[in-house]
């Protein structure tokens, strides 16, 4: 007989995972400690980004009416946030993190928006009002209870919600990992989790993947360095039992690409999202 998920359980495990093994880790970064030394180095990674078309954030632009409200959950530096001010009546900036903020608030300086407002608490404690439309961009990563997360934004939209979200490969390298020692290919929350959540929910949600032109999924210097990071990642640093695997399963996937050590498995985004019933 076969196994049924239990989707919102598998997204909790996870999470705990990440929060417990991966505390330097971008897709958890836990509390603003961990922002305060990375907060700089994240806005110059997301400008150089954006730097080049995104077929999320042009259609994303291109659907949000003008003159409109919006909820940017998990605002960060504020990226998406200067893009929907620059047409929109008001964006309510939801950012935690008094690291992010304080580059947030510069950004928002230099670019001489008026219509944004930041909200300091955090989803889906955050206490705001309706507005038009939620959006939030890889900002769920770290809260347990992924029903509370879209219940909230759902109570919070008049018109629409989107969520974007990464998307797992199906034959990466921590994919085939997880599969073996978890019987499950997820290390993390992810598209695959988060989508069959909302259809228990009765959310019919629509979806767009983004194309990256980023082919693998991280990259390490050496094959032991590689063994640390896949330890670290799946919890397993204080366990040696699946060492023998780990260590073959690295040497017969890994790129060897200049100096580098390329974990094959592609990155990339899925933008999702839904109306609101009137």
């Amino acid at each position: 007989m076969q196994t049924i998920t239990d989707w919102v359980a598998l997204w909790k495990e996870l999470v705990e995972v990440k929060r417990k093994n991966q505390k330097k880790s971008i897709e958890a970064p836990g509390d603003s400690d961990y922002w305060l030394s990375q907060a700089r180095q994240y806005d110059h990674r997301v400008k150089n980004k954006w730097a080049k078309p995104d077929v999320s954030r042009q259609f994303v632009f291109e659907t949000v009416q003008p003159d409109s409200t919006l909820i940017d959950i998990g605002a960060g530096t504020g990226a998406w946030t200067l893009l929907f001010a620059k047409t929109m009546q008001k964006v309510t900036a939801v950012e935690p993190s008094a690291a992010m903020r304080e580059v947030l608030l510069e950004n928002i300086h230099e670019a001489k928006a008026s219509n944004i407002e930041i909200v300091t608490e955090k989803w889906p404690l955050a206490s705001v009002a309706a507005h038009d439309y939620v959006f939030s961009s890889h900002a769920m990563y770290e809260c347990e209870d992924f029903v509370k997360f879209v219940t909230r934004m759902t109570e919070c939209a008049t018109k629409m919600c989107f969520l974007l979200i990464r998307a797992p490969s199906l034959d990466g390298l921590i994919t085939e990992a997880c599969r073996h020692i978890w019987n499950q290919p997820h290390d993390s929350p992810n598209f695959t989790i988060a989508y069959n959540i909302l259809l228990q929910m009765g959310i019919s949600a629509n979806v767009r993947f983004e194309e990256s032109d980023r082919q693998h999924f991280i990259s390490c210097d050496s094959e032991e360095s590689a063994l640390h990071e896949i330890k670290e990642r799946m919890g397993l640093l204080e366990k040696s039992e699946h060492d023998d695997y780990l260590t073959d399963l690295l040497h017969r996937r890994l790129i060897k690409q200049d100096d580098q050590y390329i974990w094959p498995g592609s990155r990339r985004s899925a933008l999702i999202y839904w109306s609101i019933a009137k």
